[in-house]
């Protein structure tokens, strides 16, 4: 609880101080520090009066508001810790080392609360993720910021380190991917580049966990206020920017109802570049017009003598500022230099106008190719493994209902999923490939000017190509998207793009109607997913969203040779997940399909038979079956269980699809790869776009958009045939 809510006469032990640097100091001067006990004495709206170490204090209610205090001398402290980081730069890995050091190491006196926020570039935009970071580190002020950055790309990640340090909080940056820096032939002196910020640099390792004792020690150190390189600067700016940030600053800095959640001079610059978060934290003052009028005097001075606008100087001499800390502490080996030029003869290569948009075309085709058939071997072994099992446990078994429901049903509904976990495991590989190689960056660099035609940034660029992996994640992943229009409509179209769980139906349909022409025909249904939500997006943008609000500068991470361990990690982490809906879902389904179509015993029809036929007269018009519609019905779950059913109603001998069966079995491929995937998918856009509107939208106009192409696909193909 805070100070200001304390009631005269009771008894508190301070457990926190907030605030920006010198309100702090002054608190350590008076030894308002962590552990310290007071008696409130006195409290009215406008100031408390306390006791500390037999001295009488008097505290203005709204400095108040900035210490934390308990009144239970036994609770345990928590020091809370935000996790702030470029995007792939290895922090999810240490916060997962880091939670697992202190839930195992004995801490007697705190508890420590881990915050890992969605990696950022910078914090000073108006995307989604930035804004929660800047409003998380405003009120919830945590104990500590560990900025995780990436040593193979330090240029890039510390510019984000020079956004914190002028926050003027507690900060320690985390090391991580040291040793293939320094294999690339780079050498770097982290104990003078932390002396030089006032900020303690710690090299870490989330593969092998070194570093990460070092690291929570230094945690607890820089909290303490007990570690020695711990010091606060300045930012440096050219003299121009200096005198326009030193107008609006002294103005902020004399305001008597001035905010103490951030350091005026870190409010100064802010304003200088118009950030709406910090305007609204300053229209609560008094001086507020006169911060405004001095910003827009200063803005427009600093304007006419530098022919240059302020919040692009600003960016330029951060990003100075790291170069030349960066000179002074690092050295580059030869080796890295050749490197260097390599990759800027790869890059010459890969985002060239006329070669750039072919390779990719030829990386994705490689991509579908491998999936298809090299996974058909894989594939093939676990198809004769459970068509073994079903066969060896017939032999073994009378016939009957138990019979009927682990052959039929059970080893049917599950085997026919399992038989495409290899396709699954290729796919992954090639898109975690894509990602950690930086190759994915250079992707959506050369179709930002295709996507900017659909109404959209090359940044959308990439959640779309993580949808071919699952669409949950990717619906996430748009959180990096600054613009609001442009990241709702690449939610609402990612479900177009054929998720891996789709793939199995694909798989399964192409090897019985389309043999020798596997990879074209599934190639066609990808394809057509693109082109409809190509068509969804410029649709939303013409007559929903009429203009883009956020302009989009595309960033090149480095070329790097992804570690084995990375990739079988992704690998793996999407293999178990799909195991696990198998003995889940999947299980389950089988299970309640086979038992509607197994029951009642000796009648004509089964429960799913006559549920399918009523229903069937609205699916009739794409050539579907009644099985065909059921299977349809019965993915709403999960995509994989339209190969469950369908392998379980197959047992019966009936064929699932109407002549010609080609152009039936087509018509409900299109159906499903443009329908909405799966209930998580539905609640992925709901959160996302913080809106029930847009997760009915999305079910509705999927569903409609895929009949509507359906019923054309199958009644072309029959006309053609």
């Amino acid at each position: 609880m805070k100070l200001s809510q304390i009631a005269a006469g009771q008894t508190a032990i301070v457990t926190k101080v907030h605030g920006h640097g010198s309100f702090r100091s002054r608190m350590k001067e008076l030894r308002l520090i962590g552990g310290a006990a007071l008696v409130v004495t006195a409290v009215d709206d406008e100031r408390i009066t306390l006791v500390h170490g037999g001295q009488q204090l008097s505290l203005p209610t709204s400095e108040a508001e900035f210490i934390e205090v308990t009144l239970d001398a036994s609770q345990r402290h928590t020091i809370e810790v935000a996790l702030i980081g470029n995007p792939n730069c290895g922090k999810s890995e240490l916060c997962a080392k880091l939670r697992q050091h202190f839930a195992t190491s004995d801490n007697d006196n705190f508890d420590v609360k881990i915050v890992d926020f969605k990696g950022v570039n910078s914090i000073m935009g108006e995307g989604k993720s930035a804004t929660e970071i800047r409003e998380y580190i405003c009120n919830s002020m945590p104990d500590i910021i560990v900025n995780v950055v990436d040593a193979t790309d330090l240029d890039r990640n510390l510019y984000l380190s020079t956004e914190l340090i002028a926050m003027s909080r507690r900060m320690i940056v985390a090391l991580t991917k040291v040793d293939k820096m320094e294999a690339d032939g780079y050498r770097l002196d982290h104990r003078q580049l932390g002396k030089m910020i006032g900020v303690p640099f710690v090299p870490t390792s989330s593969v092998t966990g070194e570093g990460i004792d070092l690291l929570a020690q230094t945690i607890i150190s820089v909290t303490s206020d007990s570690h020695t390189d711990v010091r606060h600067i300045h930012i440096p700016y050219s003299r121009d920017i200096e005198t326009a940030l030193n107008s609006v600053k002294e103005i902020i800095k004399g305001s008597p109802s001035l905010p103490l959640h951030f350091a005026p001079r870190y409010m100064a610059v802010r304003m200088l570049e118009h950030d709406s978060s910090i305007e609204g934290l300053l229209s609560t003052t008094a001086d507020y017009d006169r911060i405004v009028s001095a910003r827009d005097r200063a803005v427009e001075r600093f304007r006419q003598q530098n022919h240059r606008d302020i919040g692009e100087a600003i960016v330029s001499e951060r990003y100075g500022f790291v170069a030349g800390a960066l000179k002074e502490t690092m050295t580059v080996g030869a080796g890295s230099k050749s490197r260097h030029e390599a990759a800027k003869i790869l890059d010459a290569i890969t985002t060239n106008k006329l070669f750039g948009i072919p390779i990719f075309i030829g990386v994705m085709c490689l991509m579908f190719w491998a999936t298809f058939q090299i996974g058909a071997y894989p594939a093939g072994w676990i198809e004769n493994g459970v068509a073994w099992l079903s066969e060896t446990v017939g032999n073994a078994m009378h016939d009957g209902m138990l019979k009927s429901l682990l052959c039929d049903g059970i080893i049917s509904g599950v085997g026919g999923v399992l038989v495409f976990l290899p396709n699954i495991l290729i796919l992954y590989f090639f898109i975690s490939f894509m990602e950690d190689s930086g190759y994915m960056a250079r992707a959506a660099f050369i179709m930002d000017k295709l996507m900017h035609r659909i109404g959209l940034h090359g940044k959308s660029f990439i959640p779309l190509i993580m949808g071919f992996g699952c669409n949950v994640p990717a619906i996430m992943s748009t959180k990096n998207i600054e613009s609001r229009s442009s990241r709702i409509i690449t939610v609402l179209i990612i479900p177009f793009m054929s998720c891996s769980a789709r793939l199995p139906l694909y798989v399964f349909l192409t090897s019985m109607f389309f043999k020798g022409h596997e990879v074209a025909a599934i190639m066609s249904i990808y394809v057509l997913g693109v082109i409809v939500a190509i068509f969804t997006a410029k649709l939303l943008r013409r007559f929903h969203f009429h203009h883009d609000e956020v302009p989009y500068v595309m960033e090149l991470p480095p070329y790097r040779l992804p570690g084995s361990n990375s990739i079988l990690r992704h690998m793996w982490g999407n293999a178990a997940e799909y195991l696990k809906k198998i003995g889940g879902v999947i299980l389950l389904a089988s299970i309640i399909v086979w038992g509607l179509n197994y029951f009642p015993v000796g009648a004509e029809d089964s429960y799913l038979r006559m549920f399918g036929k009523a229903i069937t007269p609205v699916m009739q018009p794409l050539g579907f079956t009644w099985q065909a519609t059921v299977s349809a019905l019965a993915g709403i779950p999960a995509k994989e269980i339209v190969v469950s059913t369908l392998a379980v109603l197959s047992q019966s001998g009936e064929s699932l699809f109407v002549a010609p069966e080609i152009a039936s079995s087509l018509a409900f491929m299109v159906f499903i790869s443009l329908s909405f995937p799966c209930i998580a998918t539905l609640t992925s856009i709901v959160r996302q776009t913080k809106s029930w509107r847009y997760g009915l939208f999305s079910m509705v106009y999927n569903i409609g958009i895929a009949w509507i192409v359906a019923f054309l696909v199958f009644n072309v193909a029959v006309w053609i045939i």
